[in-house]
């Protein structure tokens, strides 16, 4: 028994979460309600966080998927076209201007 305790406690991916949530609900005098409420609350700010931060980066991705692409056809020679598969200008799509 005391060998399954000590694999058991020396897993960081069960250790952490347990000690976090022992501190939360030591920091809210153990009231379930008030635990799950800051719960909830810090989830929706790491998504929030999440959700403003993945289109930020697949924007820059493609910034830099179409400047390769131009630079590769410059290299080649060849013109790479202004309009998008649909037939709008780049600047037609967003506000970004991509």
């Amino acid at each position: 028994m005391k060998s399954l305790i000590e694999r058991q406690l020396y897993r960081p991916a069960l250790v952490l979460p347990l000690m976090g949530l022992t501190r939360l609900l030591v920091s809210t005098d153990f009231n379930l309600t008030q635990a799950g409420f800051v719960m909830a609350m810090r989830g929706s700010q790491q998504v929030l966080a999440l959700s403003s931060r993945v289109p930020a980066t697949l924007g820059a991705k493609a910034r830099q998927w179409s400047s390769r692409r131009s630079a590769a056809a410059a290299k080649a020679g060849s013109a790479v076209p202004a309009t998008r598969a649909s037939g709008a200008q780049p600047s037609d799509c967003c506000h970004c201007g991509c």
